[in-house]
């Protein structure tokens, strides 16, 4: 048999073979392997929210280690972030985590009070892609502040910046790379922010003598946009493609998943007791994006990540982007196609509470109300609270795990919050009619909740 005849077959059934080993595994592990023609970025809202209650230093231990632990086993070349909150004695923990992890990182503090609680983005990358010329432009609509926005910083209004850097592909080629967060409050102001960093980028490429068309750009970011508005329109005309919608052009899945009744919702967007209060309802959007400007890096595999509980915690109250990018169409073995990375056992819905005023209505004044439900699984998603009453409720738990965000939490009429558990076992609850004394009024409700969550 001629050899380059026999070289092709044996190329081909290692292709096949490469498939099949692929596809049998879970279709809920993510891609980790690495390679010189393969370029993996994550991007991630961390949630600057702070919790009022003594859980809120617990929580962020548990939230920074279990984020380190997912990088370092699915090894992401980029890490893009927002609202990385204070951590430790850093003002961004991406300082801290590029710390640890030893990456290069860049980041900017765009809201926040010294004392209180910091909000900035940021670009994390591997060292071997050798990153030079960060800086941090502030975009239109943007209030007034004071501070160096690396230290400390005081903002009087909504603020938004991108923080930009310069990266070398493995081939030499130049990859900008921005992370960014859109806080205008409206779908024109947000366009001329995305318009505000696209330029940025077409300066900095003419400054370096680069052709536009030629360069690799990516943009990361929490626009606060769903895909049909005027910041992702504005992208797609400026020649950016949305990496998951190049993956999956027909999903309409949401990464800020805020409706207790939906399969994917995240309790962390109505958790409980957090600054500034979540308690309004919401519709599920996708807000959280990874554009690319390529002439030869491809989307072939992308993911919404942090779906489901890591380590027993919930990371944040948005749903990341993981996207592989491959170049100049080198053969990979194929990639895992899911949408999610959530396990089978982890759809187990949010348990659901609906108060109503009478409720709390007590044929026996001298007695209690009892409100217990019976039966019921409370799994990873945890249980929600909706008052339907017309008057402000106070809700309290305690147990056997970590009750987080908070244990407590004070909700308004048609406000709702979520409670998520560390640990299986029962809860005991208590929620009050936070307007009235509780006695003769027969104003509150006691009960146990049986966690089961794995």
């Amino acid at each position: 048999m001629n050899f380059s005849v026999l070289f092709r077959r044996l190329y081909f059934w290692l292709v096949i073979l490469s498939f099949v080993l692929i596809s049998s595994e879970s279709s809920n592990f993510l891609w980790a392997s690495t390679d010189s023609k393969s370029l993996k970025v994550l991007n991630f809202n961390f949630n600057s929210e702070s919790s009022i209650s003594e859980n809120h230093d617990k929580l962020c231990d548990l939230r920074y280690a279990a984020f380190v632990d997912w990088v370092r086993e699915y090894d992401p070349d980029i890490i893009l972030l927002q609202e990385g909150w204070d951590y430790r004695s850093d003002p961004s923990v991406a300082l801290t985590i590029a710390r640890e992890i030893g990456y290069d990182v860049a980041y900017r503090i765009d809201l926040g009070f010294p004392a209180y609680l910091y909000d900035s983005n940021a670009v994390l990358a591997k060292k071997s892609l050798l990153m030079t010329a960060e800086h941090d432009l502030k975009l239109p609509h943007s209030s007034v502040q004071i501070g160096n926005g690396k230290t400390w910083d005081i903002g009087f209004g909504a603020i938004s910046y991108a923080i930009g850097v310069k990266l070398s592909l493995p081939d030499g080629e130049t990859l900008y790379a921005y992370s960014t967060h859109f806080l205008a409050s409206s779908v024109d102001e947000r366009a001329d922010q995305f318009r505000a960093i696209d330029e940025d980028i077409r300066q900095r490429a003419e400054s370096d003598q680069l052709s536009i068309d030629k360069v690799h750009v990516l943009i990361g970011g929490d626009f606060n946009s769903i895909p049909t508005e005027a910041s992702l329109v504005a992208a797609v005309q400026a020649g950016y493609r949305d990496s998951f919608a190049v993956v999956h052009p027909r999903d309409r899945s949401c990464s800020f998943c805020s409706v207790p009744s939906k399969p994917f919702f995240n309790p962390i967007t109505v958790g409980a007791g957090q600054i500034p209060a979540q308690t309004v309802f919401s519709p599920d959007q996708r807000l959280d994006y990874i554009l690319v400007r390529s002439p030869t890096l491809t989307a072939v595999s992308s993911q919404l990540v942090f779906t489901a509980p890591r380590d027993g915690v919930w990371l944040s109250d948005h749903y990341g982007v993981f996207t592989t990018f491959n170049q100049n169409s080198f053969l990979m073995p194929p990639l895992p196609t899911n949408i999610h990375d959530t396990k089978e056992r982890d759809l187990v819905p949010a348990q659901i509470v609906k108060l109503k005023s009478d409720d709390f209505r007590c044929r026996d004044i001298k007695d209690d109300c009892f409100h217990r439900i019976l039966d019921a699984s409370v799994g990873s998603r945890g249980i929600t609270f909706l008052n339907h009453a017309n008057f402000e409720i106070h809700i309290d738990l305690e147990g056997p795990g970590f009750i987080f965000t908070s244990s407590s939490t004070t909700l308004a009429p048609e406000n709702l919050a979520s409670f998520v558990f560390s640990s299986p076992g029962d809860y005991r609850f208590s929620v009050v009619n936070a307007s009235l004394p509780a006695w003769p009024f027969g104003a509150k409700l006691l009960g146990i909740l049986h966690v089961e969550n794995k």
